[in-house]
C-alpha cells in the first residue's frame, strides 16, 4: 500500500484517493473493511488497487492489519531450523529441508542467524495476492508467478506464489537476491557482484557452481587471447540461450570467493554496496582496488591467475 495513490505521470502523490467501499462488523471489536483507490484520467475511471484490511479496537484504539492468519486457519504448519512452513495438505520434505539449509546459509553470511521465517506456500501469485488482502492492485495485473514478503526486526513473513508447498520452482540463486534484500538497499546493490554471490552460493538455472565452473573453462579453453576486461564490460555471456552465464558474473564470483576467504563476507558486503552498475563500471573498479589492491589495468592478468586456479 506504501505510495499507492502516487501517478508518476502526474507526479502527485494524492491522485488516486482511497474510498472506504465497506465496512463489516464481524465481531464484537472486530470489523472487515474494504478499500478502493480510483482516479480519473482523460475523464475516464481508473482503478490502481483494492484491498481488504481487518480493524480491531483496543484501549480506544483501532488495530489495522492484513486477513493473513484469519485465511489460513486450517493450513498445516511444520518447522525447519529457522523456518516455519505454512501449507494447505501435503509439503515435499526434502525440499523443505533444502529451502531451510540455504535460508541458514544465506542469514549466517549476512549476520541475520536469529531471524524467524515463516513461509506461506500458495499455489500461485493470484493466491498469494488473496490471502494477504489484495483485491486488485495494478502493478501485478497479469502476474503470474511472484511473492510478497514483510521483515521487521529478527521475522520475516513471505508469501509464496512462485512454487508451491511442492518447491517446484525453489532456485537458491533468486532466494540470494531475497536475502540480500532484507540487509541492503537495491538502490545500493551492484548487480554483476550480486549476480556472483548467486552463482557462488546457490548456481543458476538450476546448475550447481561446479557445473557452472565446467561449462566456463570449457568456454575459456577457447579462448586463449581473451580480454576479460573487454567480455566483463561487454556483458559477454559464455552460455547463450534462454538461460545465458555471463562472463562478469562468472569472475565476479572467483573474486569474492578470494576477497571471502582472505577479508572474511564482511569485505564481499563492501563489494556488494559499490552502488548500481554503471558505464564504465568506474565505482566497481573502485571498490575493487579498494578491497583487493587490483586496478583496472592489472583486471585481466589477476582473471588469469584465478582462472589457473580454477
Amino acid at each position: 500500500m506504501k505510495n499507492i495513490g502516487y501517478d508518476d505521470s502526474l507526479k502527485d502523490m494524492d491522485f488516486f484517493s482511497p474510498q472506504l467501499i465497506n465496512a463489516t462488523m464481524l465481531k464484537d471489536s472486530t470489523y472487515l473493511l474494504q478499500l478502493s483507490y480510483d482516479g480519473i484520467i482523460n475523464g475516464k475511471p481508473v482503478s490502481r488497487a483494492a484491498f481488504r484490511l481487518l480493524a480491531r479496537k483496543q484501549d480506544n484504539r483501532f488495530y489495522f492489519y492484513a486477513p493473513l492468519n484469519r485465511n489460513t486457519t486450517a493450513w498445516k504448519s511444520r518447522k525447519e531450523g529457522n523456518v516455519i512452513f505454512r501449507y494447505k495438505d501435503s509439503i515435499n520434505h526434502a525440499e523443505a529441508k533444502k529451502y531451510a539449509h540455504y535460508n541458514e546459509l544465506y542469514l549466517k553470511k549476512l549476520n541475520k542467524t536469529g531471524q524467524q521465517t515463516t513461509l506461506y506456500c500458495c499455489d500461485d501469485f493470484q493466491e498469494a495476492l488473496q490471502q494477504t488482502g489484495i483485491d486488485y492492485k495494478s502493478a501485478y495485473s497479469g502476474v503470474r508467478a511472484n511473492s510478497l514478503s514483510a521483515h521487521e526486526r529478527d521475522k520475516s513473513i513471505i508469501v509464496n506464489g512462485h512454487f508451491t508447498s511442492a518447491f517446484r520452482n525453489f532456485d537458491p540463486h533468486d532466494m540470494w537476491h531475497e536475502k540480500l534484500r532484507i540487509v541492503l538497499s537495491p538502490e545500493k546493490i551492484n548487480r554483476p557482484v550480486d549476480e556472483g554471490c548467486a552463482y557462488l552460493y546457490g548456481g543458476s538455472w538450476g546448475l550447481s557452481w561446479e557445473e557452472i565452473k565446467t561449462l566456463f573453462k570449457a568456454y575459456a579453453h577457447k579462448q586463449a587471447n581473451a580480454d576479460w576486461l573487454k567480455l566483463y564490460l561487454d556483458g559477454t555471456d559464455f552460455k547463450e540461450g534462454q538461460e545465458p552465464l555471463k562472463v562478469g558474473y562468472f569472475i565476479n564470483a572467483l573474486l569474492i570467493q578470494k576477497l571471502e576467504k582472505e577479508k572474511g563476507f564482511a569485505a564481499v558486503m563492501e563489494l556488494l554496496a559499490c552502488g548500481k552498475k554503471e558505464k564504465g563500471d568506474a565505482n566497481y573498479f573502485a571498490a575493487l582496488q579498494k578491497l583487493t589492491g587490483i586496478t583496472q589495468q592489472q583486471f585481466n592478468a589477476n582473471v588469469q591467475m584465478l582462472m589457473a586456479a580454477l
